[in-house]
């Protein structure tokens, strides 16, 4: 077969073309990649703010009433305090005082913190009592804690 006058020519062009689209295409994916994923991404936490510093309820308070005053607003999503939760109770001191920690979180997961005092106004102390004397005969071993009674 005798090749026709400038048909190399037209083959290399389309080798190259063969090579030069799928990187073309790999470069504009690429791109649009880094910018919708990359650098619109939203990295910035929402603000959590509490109306109070000290927050007063019963020990038998609900999420709502441990929730009163708390408030979350992201730069992005805007208000999402209804995504807000109570993290954790810390220990009560003998102030009938402890740290309640909030949690709030955005569409893109982005996650904040904030915490502030509850006082239980009706918490009282367990009360431990003896129910019997303890007496207990040599070379024994006894449960000390069956003598005992705890009230809350």
């Amino acid at each position: 077969m005798v090749p026709i006058k400038g048909e190399k020519t037209v083959k290399r062009k389309n080798r190259w073309l063969i090579v030069l689209i799928p990187l073309l295409l790999c470069a504009v994916m690429t791109g649009i990649y880094a910018f919708a994923f990359v650098l619109s991404d939203d990295t910035t936490a929402p603000v959590l703010s509490v109306d109070s510093e000290v927050l007063e309820v019963s020990v038998n308070a609900t999420e709502e009433e441990l929730l009163q005053g708390v408030s979350a607003v992201d730069d992005v999503d805007g208000d999402v305090t209804a995504s807000v939760l109570v993290e954790g109770i810390g220990k009560i001191n003998e102030n009938h005082e402890a740290t309640i920690t909030y949690a709030a979180f955005d569409s893109s997961d982005n996650v904040a913190k904030i915490s502030r005092t509850v006082k239980f106004t009706d918490y009282k102390s367990p009360v431990f009592r003896q129910k019997e004397s303890l007496t207990f005969a040599t070379n024994t071993a006894p449960d000390v804690l069956t003598y005992m009674v705890v009230s809350d």
